[in-house]
């Protein structure tokens, strides 16, 4: 998963995301793969 995806401008050169616009999104990934989000305690 790219950072930019969730944090990003919205950009067709990242097309999820649009998700951002979503209102019920679920975001599965092991905590490893989310580490740098977790850590800034971003989400």
């Amino acid at each position: 998963m790219k950072y930019q995806a969730l944090f990003g401008p919205i950009t067709p050169t990242v097309p999820a995301s649009i998700l951002q616009l979503h209102n019920n999104v679920s975001i599965v990934a092991d905590e490893a793969a989310l580490s740098l989000i977790i850590k800034n305690k971003l989400i």
